[in-house]
């Protein structure tokens, strides 16, 4: 009996692990995913960032937002693929690249999806500078937010804190 449960928990946690495996969805299909870590900061506001990815085939629409508090958001629109992470990719499982134009200037993120999170570079060119900055954003569950208003306005509407 032990065996049996056993021998159905492996091949549950193996659908699951192989259902994030395969980075691109089919051709005719499309995913959304959204990773975040907009937390709210007592007498601030929100704070953080927000990556939501609509993947179609090999194809990405991407929207970024960071929060900067007392509720300003910069919103940046990126387009890019996704492909298999090379072998031997520390985070393992998919090659995400995006860019795009923000409010100050162009927007590249370079990065890998794991079934927990999003890891990547996020280069900014504001003018003639180039600023880069790591991320490491916690994939949410899929829920019925928007890529118009992302994350924050789901957890807002829903009553609950960011941070939770």
């Amino acid at each position: 009996m032990a065996h049996r449960r056993l021998s159905a928990l492996a091949v549950v946690v193996t659908s699951t692990l192989l259902s994030y495996a395969l980075c691109v969805p089919n051709s005719s299909g499309s995913r959304s995913e959204t990773f975040s870590t907009v937390v709210e900061v007592a007498g601030q506001g929100p704070a953080g960032s927000e990556l939501y990815l609509e993947e179609t085939g090999a194809h990405v629409t991407a929207t970024l937002r960071d929060y900067l508090g007392d509720s300003q958001r910069e919103v940046t629109k990126l387009l890019g693929t996704i492909s298999q992470a090379p072998a031997g990719s520390p985070n393992g499982n998919c090659a995400v690249t995006l860019a795009g134009r923000g409010p100050r200037g162009r927007v590249e993120i370079k990065g890998e999806i794991s079934p927990a999170r999003f890891t990547g570079l996020v280069t900014r060119q504001v003018g003639g500078d180039v600023f880069s900055h790591r991320i490491s954003l916690r994939r949410r569950p899929p829920s019925n937010d928007s890529a118009a208003e992302g994350v924050l306005a789901a957890i807002v509407d829903s009553g609950h804190s960011p941070a939770e």
